[in-house]
């Protein structure tokens, strides 16, 4: 049932969640809103930085270990 359910409402979400951002730059750049993008060196710094705030978490909160290696799992099978 839930999986049905699902991949219902996941036929009508999911066009919505692909146009929504594009629709917001659109209308932020209209109204004089500027997007900046980082340089693939930003980019991996930034990542670098980043990649140990789940862990570092986790650390603290071992209860939570479970879901971030999940987490961490679909993220390795999506990319």
């Amino acid at each position: 049932m839930v999986l049905a359910i699902a991949e219902e409402i996941g036929a009508i979400v999911n066009p919505w969640e692909i146009d929504f951002p594009a629709q917001q730059r659109k209308i932020w750049v209209e109204k004089g809103g500027e997007i900046d993008v980082l340089s693939p060196a930003d980019k991996d710094e930034m990542m670098a930085k980043l990649s140990t705030v789940g862990d570092d978490i986790v650390k603290t909160k071992p209860q939570l270990k479970p879901l971030w290696d999940l987490l961490r799992a679909a993220a390795k099978r999506s990319l």
